[in-house]
């Protein structure tokens, strides 16, 4: 299965995608708790505007693995992408209750508050990333 998702990666950026699909598709059903084919997946959903089966593999990548900060931050993206701000705070908060200064994580957050218009809240987490780093791209833009 990790074989088939290392594969299905070089695919990708080979872009031959649908090979990549397939071979994601094969690598879950050789081993369903395959977080990374999962992840994977669910982007490649995403990307073909399949968002409803994105959050469903992005969900099961994050119960099997409920603690992982790459796959609570993808998730809250896509809750996010969803406009489902309150679902994605959740998933941010998670992160951040780990590692406090994850700038990810406060990004997400602060597009779960801008969502729900509380842009109090959203100016705060980006003055904080960039308090921490006046660099930021991603807090500048």
């Amino acid at each position: 299965s990790e074989a088939l998702t290392a594969l299905a990666t070089i695919n990708t950026g080979e872009n031959r995608v649908e090979e990549s699909f397939d071979l994601l598709k094969r690598a879950i059903e050789v081993k369903p708790n395959n977080v990374a084919a999962r992840q994977r997946i669910a982007w490649m959903y995403a990307h073909n505007n399949n968002l409803d089966k994105a959050l469903e593999e992005m969900k099961t990548a994050q119960n099997l693995d409920p603690q992982a900060r790459a796959t609570n931050i993808a998730l809250a993206q896509l809750l996010n992408v969803a406009r489902r701000p309150d679902e994605a705070i959740t998933f941010s908060k998670r992160v951040l209750e780990l590692n406090p200064k994850d700038e990810t994580a406060k990004l997400r957050l602060a597009e779960s508050f801008e969502q729900k218009r509380n842009f109090e809240e959203a100016e705060k987490l980006i003055r904080e990333i960039l308090r921490d780093d006046q660099n930021s791209p991603d807090a500048l833009i």
